[in-house]
Parts: C-alpha cells; sequence; structure tokens
C-alpha cells in the first residue's frame, strides 16, 4: 500500500502531518474523528492524502455546504493527481437543479425539488432530449477524464446532449471521491436514494463533514415542516381550481382548532402534543392532498409554469405532524407575529447525526467547531478528537476590542450607531482593499445604514437586506470583490448570513471585518423549547456567572442550544479575513462584552492572540501602524 506523502504535493509541516496520523488511524480502527483546525492548516490536502491509500478498500465521500467547496475539494484532488502520476478518479454532484442541462428544466424550476419534479414529469412524457441511453463508449469517454468536478461534467454532458444525473449516477460506483452537499448524504428525503447509487454498503464508506459546526442547525432544519398564511391563502384558491375545496376545508379546520385553543397565550406559543388530536382521518387526509398536489404539479408543468401546490404543502405537513406526535424530539409551534405559521420542529439533531456511526470512519472539521459539545449533540460514541492551533504569523493579524460601544438591546441608540458608524469610517481610511462589516441583526444593520452614505473614504457600500432577492445579493457581491483592486468596497451584512459563513475573500478581497456585537437569538418559546429538551438530554452545569450579588447556573444544555450556535457564528464572521497564511487581517469587535469570560473563553485561540483593548479614539493608530507601518 502506498503511503500518504506519495499523494502530498507540499512538504509537510508538523500540524499537518499529525492531523494526517489521526485521519489515518480512524479509517484504520473505524473510529469517527472531530476536528477543530482552522483555515490555512491544509485540511482539504491532509484528509485526501490520508484517505488515497485506503482507495481500494473504501470510498471517500466528501460532504459539503456550498457549490465552491465541491470545485475546491476536486480541484485539490486533481493536484494530487498530477503530482502522484496515478489514475485517481472523482466526481462532484450538485443540486438537481444546478446540474440540469436542459434548459426547460432550468426555465421552469426554481428550486432543487421542483427541479426533480419537473424532470421526472418531462423524461414520463419524453420531453427531454438529454434523457437517454447512455453508450459504454460515452462512458469510457468521460470515465478517461478522470477528475469531473461538476462544471466540467455539465459541459461534458452539454457537449454529448446526455444527462448529467445519469452519468453520475453511472460514474459514482466507480469514483474513488464523491464530493457532494449536505444534502445527499443527510436529507432523509434524498440520503437512501444518493447512498444506493454508491454501488457500496455504509461500512465501506469514510465520510467527511466539511465545516461541520453547520451539521446540527441544518439536521434539524431538514427534519421540521412549516406552512404559514400565505401557504393557506393560496392553497384555498387552488383547491377551487382543481375541485379539492371538501378536502381543504378538513385541512383549515383542524389548523383553525389548533389556533382557537392555543394562541390567545401569546404570539408563539409551543402547543403540548395531549392537545394535538390526529387520527387516521388527518393521515388520509394529509395522502390525499398530497395526491391532489402531485396532479396540480403535472397541470402547470404542462402550461410552462413552476410545479407549486399549496394543498401539497398542507398534506406534506400534516403527515408529518401525525408522524411525529408525542415524540419528545419534536415540538409543534403556532405564531403569529408576521402572519399565521405553524412549525413542526425537530429539537433532535441527532436523529439523522446517527449515519455517522453507521460508516467506516467518519471525519466532522471545522475551524469553529467544540469538538466535545458536538460530539454529544450529534450523539457520536466515544470518537476521537483533534484540536489545532492557527499557522498564520502573527505580524499578520491585528485584533482590536473596542471600549465604550455594545449591541445590548439597552445600549442600542443613536449615538451607539454614531460609535459603530465611526469605527466602520476608520477602518476604511486605514485599510487598502475591502472592508466586511457584519451585523448580529438586521434591527443593527439598519441602525447602522441609517447613518452611513453611499461611500466610505471613496469605498463604495454594499449591504444585504430581507427585501433583496438572492440574484441581487450576488451581482453585488461579485461587484463588492471586484472592488478590491480599485479602491476597495464596504460590505455591511449580518452574522449567521449567506457571507459571514462559509464564503472565501482571498487577498484584497477582504481585509479588515468589523463585528458589531454577538448574535445572541431572541428567546423565543422555540429556543426555550430547545433548551429545555438539550438540559433534559444533557444534564450538568456549563459555568457559573456573576449576576449582581449572586451567582446564576447556566446549564449545559443552555449552553449547548443557546450561547455556543452565537459563538460559532461570531468566530465564523470574525474568520473571513484570514484564509491562507500569506493573508493579511485586521479584527475588529466593536462590543466590549467580548472580554467576558463565557465569550472570551469561546472565541478561537488565533483572534485572541496578542488582542488588544481600545477606544475609539485610538482606532487609527493601530490601524494605520498594522497596514501602513507607521
Amino acid at each position: 500500500m502506498r503511503t500518504w506523502r506519495e499523494y502530498f504535493p507540499f512538504k509537510p509541516y508538523d500540524q499537518q502531518i499529525e492531523l494526517i496520523s489521526l485521519i489515518q488511524e480512524a479509517i484504520s480502527s473505524g473510529k469517527s474523528l472531530v476536528v477543530e483546525a482552522p483555515t490555512g492548516i491544509g485540511k482539504t490536502v491532509s484528509v485526501l492524502s490520508s484517505f488515497l491509500p485506503f482507495r481500494e478498500e473504501y470510498k471517500l465521500i466528501w460532504t459539503c455546504r456550498t457549490h465552491s467547496q465541491v470545485e475546491r475539494v476536486l480541484e485539490e484532488l486533481y493536484r494530487i493527481k498530477e503530482f502522484s502520476g496515478e489514475e485517481l478518479s472523482g466526481i462532484g454532484v450538485l443540486n438537481r437543479r444546478d446540474m440540469c442541462v436542459n434548459p426547460s428544466v432550468r426555465e421552469i424550476s426554481k428550486s432543487p425539488r421542483e427541479a426533480v419534479v419537473v424532470c421526472k414529469e418531462f423524461r414520463k412524457i419524453g420531453r427531454c432530449p438529454f434523457h437517454r441511453k447512455i453508450s459504454k463508449s460515452e462512458i469510457n469517454e468521460i470515465l478517461e477524464i478522470g477528475i469531473l468536478p461538476p462544471s466540467l461534467l455539465l459541459r461534458k454532458c452539454e457537449e454529448m446532449v446526455i444527462c448529467p444525473h445519469e452519468v453520475f449516477v453511472s460514474l459514482a460506483s466507480e469514483a474513488d471521491v464523491v464530493v457532494c452537499n449536505y444534502h445527499h448524504f443527510f436529507n432523509p428525503e434524498i440520503a437512501p436514494s444518493f447512498q444506493s447509487k454508491l454501488g457500496i454498503s455504509m461500512g465501506e464508506v469514510v465520510l467527511v463533514v466539511d465545516e461541520a459546526h453547520n451539521l446540527e442547525k441544518f439536521s434539524s432544519e431538514v427534519q421540521s415542516k412549516e406552512i404559514t398564511e400565505n401557504t393557506l391563502n393560496r392553497a384555498s384558491k387552488e383547491a377551487k381550481e382543481f375541485e379539492a375545496e371538501e378536502e381543504f376545508k378538513e385541512a383549515k379546520e383542524f389548523l383553525e382548532d389548533l389556533v382557537e385553543k392555543n394562541l390567545k397565550r401569546g404570539a408563539e406559543v409551543l402547543i403540548p402534543w395531549e392537545y394535538v388530536e390526529t387520527s387516521e382521518e388527518i393521515d388520509e387526509l394529509g395522502e390525499e392532498l398530497i395526491f391532489i398536489g402531485e396532479e396540480v404539479w403535472a397541470e402547470r408543468i404542462s402550461l410552462g409554469k413552476r410545479p407549486v401546490s399549496y394543498l401539497h404543502s398542507i398534506g406534506v405537513f400534516l403527515l408529518k405532524l401525525s408522524s411525529v406526535k408525542g415524540s419528545r424530539e419534536y415540538a409543534l409551534f403556532i405564531s403569529k407575529e408576521n402572519g399565521l405559521k405553524f412549525e413542526v420542529v425537530c429539537l433532535d439533531p441527532s436523529l439523522i447525526g446517527g449515519v455517522l456511526e453507521e460508516v467506516r470512519s467518519s471525519v466532522s472539521m471545522s475551524g469553529t467547531i467544540d469538538p466535545n459539545a458536538y460530539s454529544r449533540v450529534m450523539g457520536l460514541d466515544s470518537p476521537m478528537k483533534g484540536k489545532f492551533e492557527c499557522p498564520f504569523p502573527q505580524e499578520n493579524k491585528l485584533t482590536l476590542i473596542v471600549r465604550g460601544v455594545s449591541s445590548l438591546k439597552r445600549m442600542r441608540t443613536e449615538r451607539t450607531y454614531e460609535k459603530m458608524v465611526t469605527g466602520i469610517e476608520t477602518c476604511c481610511k486605514y485599510t487598502p482593499g475591502n472592508v466586511l462589516v457584519f451585523c448580529p441583526s438586521y434591527e443593527v444593520l439598519d441602525g447602522v445604514l441609517s447613518l452611513l452614505s453611499d461611500k466610505i473614504n471613496g469605498k463604495k457600500v454594499y449591504f444585504e437586506s430581507k427585501e433583496k432577492d438572492s440574484q441581487e445579493i450576488k451581482r453585488e457581491m461579485k461587484e463588492f470583490k471586484e472592488r478590491s483592486t480599485r479602491g476597495g468596497a464596504v460590505w455591511i451584512g449580518v452574522m449567521r448570513g449567506r457571507y459571514s459563513e462559509g464564503e472565501d475573500f482571498p487577498g484584497l478581497e477582504a481585509n479588515s471585518v468589523l463585528l458589531l456585537g454577538i448574535p445572541y437569538p431572541e428567546r423565543t418559546p422555540r429556543v426555550e423549547a430547545q433548551i429545555r429538551y438539550y438540559e433534559e438530554k444533557f444534564p450538568g452545569i456549563w459555568r457559573r456567572e456573576r449576576r449582581g450579588g449572586y451567582y446564576k447556573r447556566i446549564s449545559l444544555g443552555e449552553y449547548y442550544a443557546y450561547w455556543l450556535p452565537a459563538y460559532y457564528a461570531l468566530n465564523q464572521a470574525a474568520g473571513r479575513v484570514h484564509r491562507s497564511k500569506s493573508d493579511k487581517g485586521a479584527v475588529i469587535f466593536m462590543d466590549y462584552r467580548v472580554k467576558q469570560p463565557k465569550v472570551w473563553e469561546n472565541l478561537n485561540p488565533w483572534i485572541k492572540k496578542g488582542a488588544k483593548i481600545v477606544s475609539i479614539e485610538e482606532m487609527p493608530f493601530y490601524l494605520r501602524r498594522f497596514w501602513i507601518g507607521e
């Protein structure tokens, strides 16, 4: 068997050798491994080089959050292939809409689920020229390429007029490495079909979970269902059009009964399961609404419209509600703050986290993860753990904590926002290239924007907004990055948002980042329910905190459900400015609470090292010295 050194295309440093040793031990012993390792340590190349000596025995499945991450893993695999001279193979897959080359499917569908529905209907009625039998010679021609990132696979399939999804199905069992998104391996509605295409048992899979701090939230969301007042209103019109008024009326009466009994108690309420009266009739109603919804899909597709059915959504919700009623792992909420909403929420991410234990070995890794908390919450049984230091040179990092400012609710005044704007303006004055600003909420973002001009020191201001659609946001982010070499720009967004996590800003694309607070969630009934669930499952005390003249005990359950997710988000946002050893970046916390013990101990060590507590008036001195050297 070849060794990892024959695949590693660089001179490894000590931390990489230690990481590789851990991964190979986990694969050899069939254990799970949880790794906290910051950006820049070389996680991708280390994992690939660790696995490849085992490729005759196992297949590597690499799960990611974003399309760019899928491409990046396969680019690294190609580099290893060139270095080693070995015939390695890998393939990447995106969601069904983004993997489709039929323009008609992409035009009609606006989501991956819709693309699946349209694709199925087009194949059924013979409307897809790309859906045909693929010859052995065609498969061999594609196989010869060896490593197929999605972008290359799509171009090749378009040239050959064949379906990328069908090609993936044919090649997945042959590939050494398969790279996909979380949905393919963890979504209960997709995973069984995807796993069957791999051509191997789960015991022959080495699974990588990239950016694993996201898996807990993803796992809960993918197992939850909701319907809104808008769903009900549109379903009413749909019912009249498709002669389903009786079925809709029955479903609406069931839901209205829940509202009548419970919603008087508050804007959002947790509904005790004993108040929910489901029956076989409700199950049958749900199935009937789903059947009607599928007919609606077919009708709309025939008219060139999106396969959307609100009756179908209600049917799915009713079946989910009925199937989990009485389960302590789920909770039902009804809210009316922004229109009526019914939500069945999964409180236990380990329900699908079990797959981490079913495979031969799993490697969960992130730069912002608490290995102990992750292992417990995701249900891992005695996993191996590793923690690695940041490899960035200290002279390339600056961390400032600004006194006298905070995003605490009681401090969200015009004076506070004026201080934050002063900090942003100072940062823009001395920072070459681009500046990122991340807020703990849209309330803070709006408060800051109300005092900002369109440009700061010549840098154009871009900002996230709930009113902007995803395409507009993508276009503006592209413009923001392009301006990095033309004087720079400013991006103002929110933590836990699209660009505060998982997005890369190499070089001048992000040289400084300002964090205008800590993204603690509101203490809603949903958050309180999650805390109570974790307190029952994980009894114990996280810490004792002095409050006035007494000490308050904070439970482990509250830490896992409330505090830790906020610190993950804070660390992720701070890490946008450092993506490689050569990057130079400043991290500025405009919230004095960062130095509170419970926050400070949860910040990444590389952020804390050399941190300075300064006033707003002292910011120019430190930024000028860091960026200009004066």
